[in-house]
């Protein structure tokens, strides 16, 4: 019962499953062999623990679509991220449909979004890999 607002991802979901299911030793434990992802959210689900304000980044099937989601802002990448064909960015918290592209009118927002984005994307491995 109840709800939780909280952002989370695909990526989240099998953190939680297995710790849900009791399958093994957590993949995020220090001697794992790979971690996951995404984050555990079994507590989240079990009793309404607070999850921390996190980016959620996520990199398209082909690697040229990319979005990063932090606080009230989403950032859309498409193409290159060196040297993106097109950007597009949101305010969630007023537009969670993305029907308004603000990046003309915020490109001091969508430069600091995006300069995140290349920071996650550089440590991700699955990402390096399709570039």
């Amino acid at each position: 019962p109840g709800r939780n607002d909280t952002p989370v991802s695909i990526v989240d979901w099998m953190p939680t499953l297995c710790t849900l299911a009791a399958v093994g030793s957590s993949p995020q434990s220090d001697n794992a062999s790979f971690r996951w992802d995404g984050i555990d959210l079994s507590g989240m689900l079990r009793s309404g623990e607070a999850i921390a304000s996190r980016p959620i980044y996520a990199v398209g099937v082909s690697g040229k679509e990319r979005s990063l989601w932090m606080g009230d802002w989403k950032l859309i990448v498409r193409g290159d991220i060196a040297r993106p064909d097109a950007i597009e960015l949101y305010q969630i918290a007023n537009d969670p449909s993305e029907s308004h592209d603000l990046s003309a009118n915020q490109p001091d927002r969508a430069s600091e979004l995006l300069a995140a984005m290349r920071r996650i994307a550089a440590t991700d491995g699955e990402s390096r890999v399709r570039r």
